[in-house]
């Protein structure tokens, strides 16, 4: 799973992950430095902020 954490918020989308035009345009309104091309090298790289398993406690 991909966590991109943002100002205290987290974003999991799984590795690998093929996602829709709308689904990127609802990121990139939230947070404008989560370009697409950023979003998927995250994907593909399966980018995590926090180590896997973590619940951030």
């Amino acid at each position: 799973m991909s966590a991109l954490l943002i100002a205290g918020s987290r974003l999991g989308l799984r590795r690998g992950a093929w996602l829709r035009g709308y689904a990127y345009r609802f990121i990139e309104s939230f947070v404008p430095t989560l370009t697409r091309d950023v979003v998927e090298q995250a994907v593909l790289q399966g980018a995590c902020a926090e180590p896997e398993g973590s619940l951030g406690r």
